[in-house]
């Protein structure tokens, strides 16, 4: 379905003005706590795969994260770890974006099947 709205030449659909304002409300509340928050495994950075594809899940604040971790299957087996907001654009949006991998944007929840789709860089 296309919202009909051209900007900057293109035609915008639902889904990606969805996905727009779900980045903007994701950069302004990790903006106000200067950190984008994720989650290690005890030997790396935990990503998930979802259909062809991978996503990392971030959170904006440290009780979002902290409350996903709290609903999620193997919480036991994780930590939730942060970077500055500025490391994060300036070094992880990047990387992500070149290994085309996601970002699960202050996801509820970890568990198989509950999580939103993500969104892509």
């Amino acid at each position: 379905m296309t919202s009909g709205t051209r900007r900057g030449g293109r035609r915008r659909t639902v889904s990606t003005l969805i996905e727009a304002a779900t980045w903007e409300d994701f950069a302004r509340r990790a903006r106000r706590d200067a950190r984008v928050w994720f989650m290690l495994t005890p030997d790396r950075l935990l990503t998930l795969t979802r259909g062809e594809g991978q996503a990392l899940p971030v959170w904006s604040s440290r009780d979002s994260a902290e409350q996903a971790l709290a609903l999620s299957d193997g919480a036991d087996r994780l930590d939730v770890c942060c970077v500055t907001v500025q490391e994060w654009n300036r070094r992880w949006l990047p990387s992500l974006r070149e290994k085309v991998i996601g970002v699960g944007a202050d996801w509820p929840t970890l568990r198989a099947g509950e999580a939103r789709a993500p969104l892509p860089i």
